[in-house]
This record gives structure tokens, C-alpha cells and sequence, in this order.
């Protein structure tokens, strides 16, 4: 983690660094998501797990304690708590993997930051085992959780949107 101070007329910034830590050991595929909660004591971090082609994991978060005293290398002590939150699934015969893990912060109507976050992942079929590009999205699940030093929980359960969207090719009963 990197600390960033900036100036008081905004025109300097020092950046120093803090510590390292890893909570996700098997992840070189993918981008990850940090965000700091609205009372900047926890990094919650979100990401995709596995290195095979497609990643094979599940999707994650984490909450790193930005309280504890950390410096150096291999801090793995300020992980407050790491959850994975989906993985492998069969249904009807289809075998699909979560994978490609977004997050975004609520924002409260204030402009201040909120403890719940925007999730989204997808269920894949990937077809990338022999260097073969392709794959197919089965599901888009999306939800909201509530993020902090305790754990993750969810405040709105996730739900499939692909199943709720109007398709233009059906039309309406006459």
C-alpha cells in the first residue's frame, strides 16, 4: 500500500510506500479493485482467482486493516478477513465459472463514501483451454454488500440481470 499526501495548494504530491501484502496468491489474469471505506481504516479489495485460461478460482473480496502497523515486505497480518463469494457451477448440465469481478463504491447523496459496493461478476463457459479464444456468458450477477473491518455481507442478495432484461427479439403477448 502506498500512502499519497498532497500539498496544500494541490500543485505537489509525495507518495510513500507502506507495505506489501497479498491476498491473492494465484491471480495474474485479471485486475483487481481496491477502494478504502468511508472511514479509511480498511482497503476492501475485490478480484478473480486462478491462473489457468479461463480462470477457474472464483471471485473474492478482502479486507485489509489500514490500523494495524505494517512496513516491508509479506505483511500478510492486516488481512482482516478474506470471502470467497462465488465459484464453480453446474446447473442443467452447463459447468460455468465466476470470473471477471467489478466493484464500485456507493457514494452517499452527500458525495461521501458509503460502506455498501456494487458488485458484478459473470457465470462463463470458457473455451480457452487449448489457446482458443471464445466463451460464453451464462449469467451476469450483480449485487450489493456491505464491506467493513468485520467482514462482508450482503445488503441487497445477488441476482442474475440477464434474466430480467428485455429482449427485442420477443414480442409482447397480443
Amino acid at each position: 500500500f502506498i500512502a499519497v499526501q498532497i500539498g496544500f495548494n494541490r500543485t505537489t504530491a509525495t507518495a510513500q510506500r507502506k507495505f506489501d501484502v497479498s491476498v491473492c496468491p494465484r491471480e495474474e489474469r485479471s485486475r483487481g479493485t481496491v477502494r478504502r471505506s468511508a472511514d479509511k481504516k480498511v482497503a476492501i479489495v475485490s478480484w478473480t482467482e486462478g491462473n489457468t485460461q479461463p480462470q477457474r478460482d472464483g471471485v473474492w473480496m478482502a479486507g485489509i486493516d489500514l490500523t494495524k502497523p505494517a512496513q516491508g515486505a509479506d505483511q500478510q497480518q492486516v488481512i482482516a478477513w478474506k470471502q470467497q463469494i462465488d465459484g464453480r457451477n453446474d446447473q442443467d448440465g452447463i459447468r460455468t465459472y465466476s470470473m471477471r469481478m467489478k466493484m464500485e463504491q456507493l457514494v452517499k447523496p452527500d458525495g461521501t463514501g458509503d460502506d455498501r459496493y456494487f458488485i458484478s461478476y459473470g457465470l462463463l463457459r470458457g473455451n480457452n483451454n487449448t489457446n482458443g479464444k471464445g466463451g460464453t456468458y451464462y449469467k451476469q450477477m450483480t449485487g450489493v454488500v456491505k464491506a467493513d473491518l468485520t467482514g462482508v455481507t450482503f445488503a441487497q442478495p445477488l441476482r442474475d440481470i440477464r434474466a430480467h432484461e428485455r429482449r427485442t427479439d420477443q414480442h409482447p403477448p397480443a
